[in-house]
């Protein structure tokens, strides 16, 4: 259970219900013992009040399971975006190692195209020389072969000259064609990278794209997330509106049946059993006597299961499940239930508008029962982690006319 802390900014619909709380308290406060006449009409009364605590505390109940749904999706759809956030990564390292390929299959298509241009050169001048060598010993053939027919000294002189012109344009036509081979190899060579390079760029414009999408589906989930929120946030403001409400329904009920009962017991003139005013010393006693580790502070934090920063209106202080709790000034009690996000919670009613709360009570751990006179240092309940809550720990609120205040400025 929560309730808007004085000074700070909220909803309408939070002021008005705390500022209906305020008038409770201090109407009820002013409403005479009733006569014993009005016992019937007091009791219809407390019927009334019964009836619309139930429709609150089912409106809470509704609100608290909208939340803990809309939570628990906007969870689901925070676990997608941590796995698109991986998929985008795995997609930035194959882009870079993408890049990286096609950097050094470009450098290796410039070299090869220089190689190839090389190579055909060297062919192209080969094969000029070759053909200049034709051309002039068609040309020239008789002279040229008669001058080396004849310059030969002997038959064996003449065949050996024949043979190493034979051999001259032999190793000419083989050395082209070894060129031309070098450089049919060196063509297939680059084909194959720009093919290679083709392929690789592919697969980057593939990325690139695949990188894109889910970009974009990070982006629809988290637009959906800051739906959800809103919708949670929404919710949050109803199920405290009901809050308030149900606490000023609690205050009021709590005021009828003491006016029932001086009715019932007939009271002389001059005594109560009550004042309605606050009586304690402004100072309360430690709620959680065995243990004094506050394990969270009252003000803004990042709540440990919403993981979004929001006020706390009390004290966490840390103990074993079992604990004893007891009251932190005398009282009477107004709430000893359930109470949604707070679980099973005890509120105590000290008078003049002064209330104090512990929440996450372990489930049986109430000792008390609502309309209960209690003294300060009475057991009340046992600390638990009932509601939302992650472990054993007693939330403790200090509320003065439905606004939340500090607990360090009131327990020592």
């Amino acid at each position: 259970m929560s309730f808007q802390k004085s000074g700070f900014k909220g909803s309408w619909k939070k002021r008005s219900a705390v500022a209906v709380l305020s008038a409770v308290v201090a109407l009820s406060a002013a409403i005479p013992a009733a006569a014993s006449g009005n016992v019937d009409k007091l009791k219809g009364e407390l019927n009334r009040l019964t009836q619309q605590e139930k429709a609150a505390k089912q409106k809470i109940e509704q609100a608290h399971e909208k939340i803990n749904r809309l939570t628990k999706d906007r969870e689901a759809v925070n676990r997608q975006i941590q796995q698109l956030d991986a998929r985008i990564g795995q997609a930035e390292e194959q882009l870079a190692r993408l890049k990286g390929q096609i950097d050094q299959t470009s450098q290796r298509l410039a070299k090869a195209k220089q190689e190839l241009a090389e190579a055909e050169e060297r062919v192209a001048k080969r094969d000029e020389l070759l053909k200049t060598r034709v051309r002039f010993m068609y040309e020239n053939g008789h002279l040229s072969y008669l001058e080396v027919l004849f310059g030969a000294k002997s038959f064996s002189d003449l065949l050996d000259r024949i043979q190493a012109i034979q051999l001259i344009v032999s190793q000419d036509f083989d050395l082209l064609e070894k060129q031309k081979a070098d450089r049919d190899a060196i063509a297939r060579k680059k084909s194959e990278i720009e093919q290679h390079l083709a392929s690789l760029n592919q697969l980057k414009q593939q990325a690139s794209h695949l990188k894109a999408q889910l970009e974009a589906e990070q982006q629809r989930k988290k637009a959906l997330v800051a739906q959800i929120t809103a919708a949670i946030e929404e919710t949050e403001e109803i199920e405290e509106e009901e809050r308030q409400r149900l606490l000023a329904l609690a205050a009021e009920r709590s005021k009828l049946q003491q006016q029932l009962r001086n009715s019932q017991n007939r009271p002389r003139q001059g005594s109560s059993s009550r004042s309605g005013g606050y009586v304690g010393s402004g100072i309360f006693s430690w709620p959680v006597p065995s243990s004094r580790y506050v394990s969270s502070d009252f003000g803004y934090r990042n709540h440990p299961i919403s993981k979004t920063r929001k006020f706390h209106k009390g004290i966490d202080i840390a103990a074993p499940q079992g604990t004893p709790i007891v009251a932190a000034e005398s009282g009477v009690v107004l709430v000893a239930g359930w109470s949604s996000g707070y679980g099973n919670t005890v509120i105590i009613d000290h008078g003049g508008g002064v209330w104090t709360l512990y929440g996450h009570i372990r489930q049986g751990g109430i000792h008390v029962s609502v309309g209960q006179r209690v003294e300060r240092g009475q057991t009340i309940a046992e600390v638990g982690s009932t509601g939302n809550s992650t472990g054993p720990h007693l939330h403790f609120e200090v509320i003065v006319n439905g606004n939340v205040q500090s607990p360090w400025n009131y327990v020592r």
